[in-house]
C-alpha cells in the first residue's frame, strides 16, 4: 500500500485536495503527526528517514491562514459555488478550538472536555516537555504554539462506565424522567 501511495493527507487536507487538487496541510495538523519539526516549521528529514517515509509523499506545508487554491470546476458545480472561491488551509481541531476559546495571546489557557479532554494554552515558543506529560502543537495563529495536556478518554470513559456498570441508575433515571448523568453526577459530588 505504501508503494502505491502518492501523498499522505489528514482528513481536512483530503477535503482540500478534493476541492482544489492541491496536496497541502498546515503547521497545526502537521505537528500532530510526530514527523514535523515544530521549531523550524518543516517536515523532519531525520524522523521521516528513520520511519523510511519518502519526503515526496508528504503534503506541502502552509500556515493555517494561507489560501491554498481555488475550487476545481467540478467541486464548484457540486457545491453551487463560483470556481473562483478561494480555499483556506485551516487547522487541526485542538488548535482551532484554542482560537475559538480566545486563547490567542501568550499565557492564555482553556479547557476542553468531550470524548477526550485537554487543557491547553498559547505560547510564543515551542514547549517541549522532557517528562513527556505535555505535547505541543503549532497554533493556527502563525508563529504561535499550543502546549497541551490531554487525556484521550474522558467523556468516552464516563459513557463506557454508564453503559457497563450503571444499569440500576439507568432504570432510576428512566423512572424519574431525568438524564442518567444527573444521577451519576450526584453520586460523584455526594461521595
Amino acid at each position: 500500500m505504501y508503494g502505491r501511495t502518492y501523498k499522505m493527507l489528514l482528513a481536512k487536507d483530503y477535503i482540500i485536495c478534493r476541492l482544489t487538487g492541491n496536496f497541502v496541510t498546515d503547521h497545526s495538523e502537521a505537528s500532530g503527526t510526530d514527523a514535523f519539526d515544530l521549531r523550524n516549521r518543516r517536515w523532519s528529514e531525520e524522523i521521516l528517514s528513520a520511519a523510511e517515509i519518502e519526503m515526496e509523499k508528504m503534503p506541502e506545508l502552509n500556515a493555517s491562514t494561507d489560501v491554498v487554491g481555488q475550487l476545481l470546476p467540478e467541486a464548484a458545480q457540486a457545491l453551487g459555488l463560483k470556481k473562483e472561491t478561494r480555499v483556506v488551509c485551516g487547522g487541526g481541531d485542538g488548535p482551532c478550538s484554542a482560537l475559538g476559546a480566545g486563547s490567542i495571546e501568550k499565557g492564555q489557557m482553556f479547557l476542553s472536555f468531550g470524548t477526550s479532554a485537554w487543557i491547553a494554552g498559547t505560547s510564543e515558543e515551542v514547549f517541549l516537555d522532557k517528562e513527556k506529560t505535555l505535547i505541543c502543537f503549532g497554533h493556527v495563529i502563525p508563529g504561535k504554539y499550543m502546549p497541551c495536556g490531554t487525556m484521550q478518554a474522558a467523556g468516552s470513559s464516563y459513557s463506557y462506565i454508564r453503559k457497563t456498570l450503571c444499569r440500576e441508575e439507568e432504570r432510576r433515571a428512566q423512572d424519574e424522567g431525568i438524564p442518567v448523568y444527573d444521577i451519576l453526577n450526584r453520586l460523584v459530588t455526594d461521595s
